[in-house]
């Protein structure tokens, strides 16, 4: 995937840095979690928990390519508030280089890494369904 900074803005309100993400992957775990009713079940699924991980997870090396300098990134639910209003990625990166700076970041992927990712969620399908009967 291919990452693009559309802006940056400096923060002192922001211990570390804070990378925000807007990214195909995401909206294809956002399309399969509104066709299989991941936001209306009534319990924790493992499998969208397992799908969120592996988004992050594709996200976060996009990221690690456009910040070589990075020691760390990490997805954090909380990474721009306290509330979780602001999920993102954090960065940590040697000498402070980017300490209090806040990035949001566009990702790219090919038609051939959204459909290796959509791939790897076909056969989530039947252990989401063992779940929800089980749930029930």
């Amino acid at each position: 995937m291919k990452a693009n900074i559309t802006y940056t803005r400096k923060s002192s309100r922001v211990k570390g840095s804070v990378i925000y993400v807007q990214s195909p992957i995401d909206k294809v775990a956002d399309e399969f979690a509104g066709k299989h009713g991941i936001y209306t079940l009534r319990f924790k699924s493992a499998v969208w928990t397992k799908i969120c991980r592996m988004a992050n997870k594709l996200n976060a090396q996009a990221l690690k390519d456009l910040f070589p300098e990075a020691l760390t990134i990490k997805f954090s639910h909380k990474a721009g508030c306290s509330c979780g209003c602001s999920p993102g990625f954090r960065l940590k990166c040697k000498d402070d280089l980017h300490q209090g700076k806040n990035f949001w970041v566009d990702l790219e992927a090919t038609e051939d890494e959204v459909e290796a990712f959509k791939a790897q969620l076909s056969p989530l399908v039947e252990k989401l369904e063992e779940e929800k009967r089980n749930a029930s």
